[in-house]
């Protein structure tokens, strides 16, 4: 009759729960029952299928209903967690973004109108119409100065005279070519996590027993030339206006110690390239390069404080998590 085949249907359905919730309730797999009557070894599929056992497949089935209901709240679930990984993710990324930002040097902004009249100022300044200091390289002399229009104009004097007496005004890339390929120095495509220009330095290709000195300040000045260019070109859309500078150290030897090209980098940086560098990275510095370290340190003074003495997976944490920058041996 309907009512026992309704009956029927119903017992099914609740000896079903009964069996996975008993099954589920259990405190750990070794004290589930198997179907020998052991309390270890068996299988709790085949147990499940033993209490389970006589009832039609069809009873066991959910309602249509209930089965959709159960994948929508399923999906539910993933797409939840899915945004709450990418809130994750993100939350992270500003966290690590923070912190390379508090690492490197600070620079003060100002005011567009300030920045306007101290130019014009600038560009009527004794001795600055014919030099090599193009409005950009000014500019940036008139923020490393705070907008003193005379240490500015000052600076830039030194600037284009040092350019001139080291016919580095226009460096023809023929004459810095084959060192540039020697790949001790390059200025990656790659930017860094804050979109700093990159110019990386492999110290075991400078050997002193065979460089020139003289071609690889060109090339030095040539990289960094070519990294402001990249500023230069990108700088109304608010990208970074320093460049990251990494020593890979792995390897070094006292054959690569070379202190005076060690000097003549400080020098760039502080006098004809002030405040362009913002962070200078030395991946995994071995003892030998200690007593090198204690020379270059005093020359640096305060602005030592912007070199960091990094693993390569620190150096790494700088760059996108895809970045094949500076991978291991």
């Amino acid at each position: 009759s309907p009512y026992k085949v309704y009956f029927t249907r119903s017992w099914a359905r609740a000896m079903s729960c009964l069996a996975v919730t008993t099954w589920a309730a259990m405190p750990s797999w070794e004290l589930r029952p198997s179907l020998s009557g052991g309390r270890r070894g068996g299988s709790s599929g085949a147990f499940a299928t033993q209490l389970c056992a006589g009832i039609p497949p069809a009873a066991l089935r959910l309602p249509a209903r209930s089965r959709h209901h159960h994948r929508c709240r399923s999906a539910e679930a993933e797409t939840e967690g899915a945004d709450d990984d990418d809130d994750d993710a993100g939350t992270r990324r500003e966290t690590k973004l923070r912190e390379l930002r508090a690492r490197g040097l600070q620079l003060p902004t100002y005011d567009d109108a300030d920045l306007v009249a101290a130019m014009a100022q600038l560009r009527v300044a004794d001795g600055l119409a014919s030099g090599h200091a193009d409005d950009a390289t000014m500019l940036w002399f008139l923020k490393a100065c705070a907008l003193d229009v005379q240490e500015a104009a000052v600076k830039c004097q030194v600037y284009n005279e040092w350019r001139e007496t080291n016919s580095y005004q226009d460096i023809d890339f023929a004459s810095i070519e084959q060192e540039l390929n020697t790949g001790k120095a390059v200025l990656l495509h790659e930017r860094d996590l804050l979109g700093r220009q990159v110019v990386s330095v492999t110290l075991t290709k400078h050997v002193i027993a065979e460089r020139d000195l003289a071609v690889t300040k060109r090339l030095t000045v040539f990289l960094l030339d070519q990294g402001l260019a990249r500023i230069h070109a990108g700088a109304a859309e608010g990208e970074p206006e320093t460049v990251l500078t990494v020593f890979d150290l792995r390897g070094f030897s006292t054959a690569n110690a070379d202190i005076e090209f060690l000097k003549f980098f400080i020098k760039c940086i502080f006098t004809y390239f002030p405040k362009r560098v913002s962070e200078v990275l030395f991946i995994e510095a071995p003892f030998v390069f200690r007593p090198v370290w204690a020379l270059v340190k005093p020359l640096l003074g305060k602005y030592s404080s912007l070199v960091r003495f990094v693993s390569l997976d620190e150096a790494n944490e700088y760059f996108p998590e895809d970045s094949t920058v500076f991978q291991r041996d």
